[in-house]
């Protein structure tokens, strides 16, 4: 939570920023899809997410949600996004992405006498390092990276009175993706 602060207050400065260099702000886009590698063999799984926000100059900000599955899990991460260009956020080149926020968790289970009583909130990172082309005004992007979600669920077997928590940690290598205005 205290890390969601630090970004809302790094946006809360951005438009200061461009008023004394004197660029404009502009709408950013980036919408995404990628394989999620790691854990065991068999755990290769994929995910969309679209992120929209402003950009001045060669920094990037914004809000992102996207859907990822996982065998035993489904997830709606909602983050905040802040991205560094060493160009210009419309320009062909490299750039860096970090995403942080909470990600709610929809635990499939794999038995059908298991009754899911709840989800939760877990929190998410994630580190990308990539490189965008230019072509008029679309962008498109390739990406790889590193992302760590913490997966949350209540369910009881059997007995109605009785309840546990499943607890699991997702970190996965990222390769993606993507297009952008």
């Amino acid at each position: 939570m205290r890390y969601l602060a630090l970004l809302v207050i790094l946006v809360a400065t951005l438009p200061a920023q461009a008023q004394d260099d004197q660029q404009p702000a502009r709408y950013y886009n980036r919408t995404s899809t990628g394989i999620l590698v790691g854990g065991e063999p068999r755990y290769l799984t994929g995910g969309v997410t679209t992120i929209h926000g402003i950009s001045v100059g060669p920094l990037a900000m914004g809000i992102g949600v996207g859907i990822e599955g996982y065998q035993r899990w489904r997830t709606v991460p909602i983050f905040g996004s802040l991205s560094y260009h060493p160009g210009d956020t419309r320009e062909s080149g490299p750039f860096i992405q970090l995403n942080m926020g909470h990600t709610n968790c929809k635990f499939l289970p794999e038995q059908e006498s298991i009754r899911v009583d709840g989800r939760d909130w877990g929190f998410m990172f994630s580190t990308l390092a990539g490189y965008q082309i230019a072509a008029g005004k679309l962008l498109v992007n390739f990406s790889a990276g590193y992302q760590k979600q913490k997966l949350r669920a209540k369910y009881s077997a059997g007995l109605a009175f009785v309840s546990y928590t499943l607890e699991e940690e997702a970190d996965r290598f990222v390769f993606k993706i993507g297009v952008g205005m």
